[in-house]
């Protein structure tokens, strides 16, 4: 099993690049005022559900912000940001 290094989201966000101008875009949503209500607004499809929620609940304020934190650092390393300085 190989090991990945640590992706420094920093350095890739201020990349001239795909990656760069993408973990921009994210950054910029997550902060903007409607982010919240738009994001619950689109996980309520998956959890309204009851056979989801029987299994797990819907995403606080804090666990969403760290949610997107993984999926930026998962789009960085498929986009090919891993190892890229």
């Amino acid at each position: 099993t190989k090991i990945r290094p640590a992706l420094n989201m920093a350095d890739l966000m201020r990349g001239k690049d795909f990656v760069g101008k993408l973990l921009r875009y994210s950054q910029e949503l997550s902060e903007g005022e409607q982010f919240q209500a738009q994001a619950e607004r689109e996980l309520s499809l998956l959890f309204d559900d009851p056979r989801i929620r029987r299994f797990i609940d819907p995403p606080g304020a804090e666990d969403l912000g760290f949610l997107l934190g993984e999926a930026e650092a998962l789009c960085a390393e498929g986009l090919g940001g891993e190892g890229e300085e």
